[in-house]
């Protein structure tokens, strides 16, 4: 998903309103590339990518804003934060050895954001969620990639960047789906991740567009 998105030369930001919906490619030549004994990439590590909403120890006025507001309607929102929860464990500290010897200092943006999932999410909302994420993933790199400035970054912290993300989920969204069908695509008969237990519930107020 993350190379479907251009990159605004400006902000180094996607750009929601011209989708690069002509790079997905088809079911062929994904099949020619897939990894069948390796491990799937960042996006792909279900530990990574989604989590629960204690994983970043949400307080109770951020949890109130992605729900009630940056998030409302959605069987899904965004958490930005350092995983407390895994934090010692040994593929975080692996991943963060690698990062060290790349030369790059600080925290991985990419893996202080995760997706986490309402009970009744279903394989749409799922596909929804991740596009956000790499929305905020990029916006985040952008942004704090290579300091240490992000070692003690919140959700609190990225309001505006979430708002962001959502919104340009919205934009993009529709445009992907139809372009997945024309390259061949079919939605999945079961989950697409599985069986993920990380997920919450919360009441979903959506909004009422007919007062």
């Amino acid at each position: 998903l993350g190379r479907l998105l251009p990159v605004d030369d400006e902000s180094g930001s996607a750009n929601g309103e011209s989708c690069c919906c002509d790079r997905i490619p088809t079911p062929d030549q994904i099949a020619a590339e897939e990894k069948v004994f390796l491990p799937p990439d960042h996006l792909g590590r279900k530990e990574i990518a989604f989590g629960s909403a204690g994983r970043s120890v949400l307080s109770p006025g951020e949890l109130d804003v992605l729900i009630r507001d940056v998030f409302r309607g959605e069987r899904f929102f965004l958490a930005v934060g350092a995983d407390e929860k895994n934090k010692r464990g040994l593929s975080a500290r692996f991943r963060q050895m690698l990062r060290q010897k790349k030369g790059l200092s600080g925290l991985d943006p990419q893996e202080q954001c995760h997706i986490v999932l309402h009970a009744e999410a279903d394989n749409l909302d799922i596909l929804k969620s991740c596009l956000a994420l790499c929305v905020l993933r990029q916006r985040l790199v952008g942004k704090f990639d290579g300091g240490d400035n992000f070692e003690n970054i919140r959700t609190r912290d990225c309001i505006a960047d979430l708002r962001y993300a959502k919104a340009n989920s919205d934009v993009i969204f529709p445009q992907l789906l139809d372009q997945l069908t024309r390259q061949g695509w079919r939605p999945p008969l079961r989950s697409m991740l599985g069986r993920v237990s990380a997920r919450a519930e919360w009441t979903i107020d959506y909004d009422n567009t007919d007062s």
